[in-house]
């Protein structure tokens, strides 16, 4: 963006192609970095508008704690269990609903779930059987 470090709100709401309450809100989850200068206004870091712009789609990336990663804490989302683990999404939201898996919902409605609960829930030979005959 012409080699400046900062720009605003407004320009980087133009650079992104997107409304300037769309800047705030991934500013506010912590996706593009800024501060307020002297006058209060926000000021957007540019390097941060361009890995926002590369990565604001995908979703497994963006999905921290605190800002690490989610494996770091030993949690996963239940898109990556499934596909880790070779489960069927029936079957982990049943055990959800059911009460066996404990969860999370993040901030952007994706479910957080331990993965070592994962682990355990996937190795018995047929989950879903095995947990109504209980």
């Amino acid at each position: 963006m012409g080699g400046r470090e900062y720009c605003t709100l407004t320009d980087a709401a133009k650079f992104l192609s997107v409304s300037r309450q769309a800047v705030y809100d991934a500013i506010k989850k912590g996706r593009i970095k800024s501060y307020k200068d002297e006058n209060g206004r926000i000021q957007v870091l540019v390097e941060s508008l361009d890995h926002y712009e590369k990565t604001r789609y995908v979703r497994m990336e963006t999905v921290k704690l605190n800002g690490e990663h989610l494996d770091k804490y030993g949690l996963i989302t239940a898109k990556a269990a499934m596909n880790e683990f070779n489960l069927r999404s029936g079957q982990i939201y049943y055990a959800i609903r059911k009460g066996y898996l404990r969860h999370h919902m993040s901030s952007d409605g994706q479910i957080i779930l331990k993965t070592d609960d994962v682990r355990e829930f996937a190795q018995k030979k047929n989950p879903i059987r095995s947990l109504v005959a209980i």
